[in-house]
């Protein structure tokens, strides 16, 4: 197993146990704090995570905009934006009760609902599709231009917990006999899809894997020049970010939050998201993760 893996699977299980015995060391001041999540009536706010793939700030530039729209279509009346350090902390403070709705990436989220009652409501469609891509890209002047060149090299992942920026690259590497721990010169984690995508252009490593959604928008903004990048290798579709939410705000909270997404139809919000629309999900539209997931080493069969 990727020793980064190992450490992750450690970290994350061990925090996930901790957050248990701390919810049952204080039981009768959760239940109280339950009865009062789950007076539906009751919910007045919402604290909304996101998984930090880029920098937070364009992260809550992006997104205040669907808070406010949020805040008119469920008359919740505030919905405060949180971006945590790591994928990983994310888990932990909804499974503490600090976050109560996460847009989760697809890994993250199907280690997360192996251990928190969460429940998929939505996820958005870019070409047409909900499914995502990954992404392995390298210079045009690096003299590589296939996987098996990559033998030898430097190589940059994402967040070890990232979907499109670790898990699928990932697998798709030891599909063609690659692996990354032991075939590559260098292996870093850079912790974001856009630090990749900016140190495989700066030529601080040789290639690396990103979210296929991101890129585009990296050249639109002028952050890479796209004639100076080659893609190597994109992945088959996957399901990813889906937006959850701890069950125990209720049926009614959650449906409002789903109906909310899938009845957003302002383009100029849409496009301000990165997307063409939204859809209802399910948690069954993850067992492919969840398949590449237990493959890797990162849960249990």
């Amino acid at each position: 197993m990727n020793e980064a893996i190992k450490y992750f699977s450690i970290i994350f299980l061990s925090m996930l146990t901790l957050t248990a015995c701390g919810k049952d060391a204080s039981n009768s001041q959760d239940a109280s704090a339950k009865q009062s999540v789950t007076n539906e009536s009751a919910v007045t706010r919402l604290r909304v995570g996101f998984p930090p793939d880029e920098n937070p700030k364009e992260i809550i530039r992006k997104n205040q905009p669907l808070m406010e729209y949020l805040k008119k279509e469920t008359g919740i009346k505030e919905i405060d934006i949180v971006v945590p350090e790591t994928y990983t902390a994310a888990v932990e403070e909804m499974g503490k009760g600090n976050l109560d709705v996460v847009y989760f990436g697809g890994l993250t989220y199907v280690l997360a609902k192996s251990e928190l009652d969460i429940t998929p409501f939505a996820r958005g469609t870019a070409e047409g599709t909900p499914e995502n891509f990954s992404l392995i890209i390298a210079r045009v002047d690096s003299n590589i231009s296939s996987l098996q060149d990559l033998k030898g090299k430097s190589f940059a992942f994402g967040d070890v917990a990232s979907t499109s920026g670790h898990l699928i690259p990932h697998k798709g590497l030891l599909n063609v006999n690659i692996d990354p721990n032991k075939d590559m010169k260098s292996l870093v984690y850079t912790g974001a899809h856009d630090k990749t995508a900016l140190a495989v252009f700066n030529r601080e490593v040789d290639a690396g894997a990103m979210n296929a959604r991101l890129f585009p928008k990296m050249v639109a903004r002028g952050q890479l020049d796209k004639s100076k990048l080659v893609i190597l290798w994109k992945s088959d579709p996957f399901a990813d970010y889906p937006w959850a939410a701890r069950s125990n705000l209720g049926p009614e909270v959650i449906a409002k939050l789903r109906d909310a997404f899938v009845n957003l139809k302002d383009p100029s919000l849409l496009s301000l998201l990165g997307v063409e629309g939204y859809e209802s999900t399910s948690d069954k539209d993850f067992d492919n993760i969840r398949q590449a997931a237990q493959a890797l080493g990162f849960m249990g069969d």
